[in-house]
């Protein structure tokens, strides 16, 4: 532990204890900031009905009043009478599909969004004036492409849209009350809240660096050495992780503009990328024993590696539970830990395989020298 309390590794912490500081200050000021007459909210029922495949009422509309000009943050979630989670909710429980259209004063659309169930969550810069929030409650495909292309998406991906509504599961008749809740509030909430899981990831990321320390004894803070097989090893692991890290995401980009049904969002699907990009890059460097320098022992990595992993596959078992993992047919963001489980897991197996593996290769031939002798 001499080595980790250093001149250098305590000014750094000192460094790091003030960056917290700092993010801290900064999340209370942005929560704390005046927002008199820039908040609204309001949660209200709606029953809607329908008869042969035919809604009533078709709209319904909510009005609220923006005093100050800004950047403001709207939520928005619709769920029908007895359901608490938006992930429980069925298109063919449903006879209709809803669509939010939040207009102006002048009648210019700023926001638009459908779904079964109907939720939103968006930045939007609004000015001062009156706001009207329509509620159109769709039964028929036809119907809603022609209402899509008029004010939501135009005519280039209206079809993929039309088709992930799944019209055809909807009953034709029935009775549902939809009840509504819906927040408008300054951006700068979402800053401190922003800032605030910022500040938690970077006290996660200073226990793991103190356990890193704990584990290793200070020795991962020597200067790596690798030798030339290594390097050029690690450079044509780099390459083949660029190549299949580009082409998962640039394959997800044109699945999406061809309009093929997405397992996740695009930000996700990126993320998944890169993290496969990472995968084939540690497991071909850990594979052909250039992934550790000549200097750092593996067994300390393999430890904190599984330990990560694991707490990250704690995570995607919470969201199982709580049925958060796929919403709306798609992962969530609870799946990033899910990719990161893998990833992690992943290479802390192929580490410890190829350690257990050297060492019994050196063992055999420690054996072998001895019977030569």
């Amino acid at each position: 532990m001499k080595e980790f309390f250093t001149k250098k590794s305590v000014a750094s912490l000192i460094a790091f204890v003030a960056l917290l500081c700092v993010f801290a200050a900064a999340a209370w000021t942005m929560s704390h900031a005046e927002r008199e007459g820039t908040e609204w909210h309001s949660d209200w029922p709606v029953t809607v009905s329908v008869k042969d495949g035919v809604a009533t009422p078709s709209q319904t509309i909510n009005e609220f009043t923006i005093i100050k000009e800004g950047q403001y943050h709207l939520t928005l979630l619709g769920l029908p009478e007895g359901v608490k989670e938006a992930s429980k909710v069925k298109t063919s429980d449903m006879g209709f599909v809803t669509t939010a259209l939040l207009l102006d004063a002048a009648g210019e659309e700023v926001f638009g969004n459908t779904g079964t169930p109907l939720q939103g969550d968006i930045s939007v810069g609004l000015k001062p004036g009156k706001y009207q929030m329509i509620f159109y409650y769709h039964t028929d495909k036809a119907a809603f492409m022609n209402f899509a292309t008029e004010w939501l998406c135009g005519s280039r991906n209206v079809e993929s849209w039309a088709r992930e509504q799944h019209f055809e599961e909807l009953q034709r008749n029935g009775s549902w009350t939809i009840h509504y809740e819906m927040s408008v509030y300054p951006d700068t909430f979402l800053d401190g809240y922003r800032i605030g899981i910022l500040f938690g990831i970077l006290i996660a990321a200073c226990v793991c660096v103190i356990l890193l320390c704990v584990v290793t004894k200070g020795n991962h803070l020597q200067s790596a050495k690798y030798d030339e097989r290594q390097e050029m090893e690690r450079g044509r692991g780099f390459r083949y992780a660029f190549a299949v890290s580009m082409m998962f995401i640039g394959g997800t980009l044109v699945c999406s503009m061809m309009g093929f049904l997405r397992p996740a969002t695009e930000q996700t699907l990126v993320a998944f990328g890169l993290l496969i990009g990472i995968t084939v890059y540690s497991s071909y460097c850990v594979l052909h024993e250039a992934y550790f320098p000549l200097n750092q022992k593996w067994l300390s990595f393999v430890v904190v590696t599984f330990f990560v992993g694991l707490i990250n596959l704690a995570f995607v078992i919470f969201d199982i539970i709580n049925g958060t993992l796929i919403v709306d047919g798609q992962l969530g963001d609870g799946s990033l830990n899910l990719g990161c489980a893998i990833m992690l897991l992943t290479i802390g197996s192929l580490s410890l395989f190829k350690y257990l593996a050297n060492k019994r290769q050196a063992l055999e031939t420690e054996e072998e020298d001895e019977e030569m002798e």
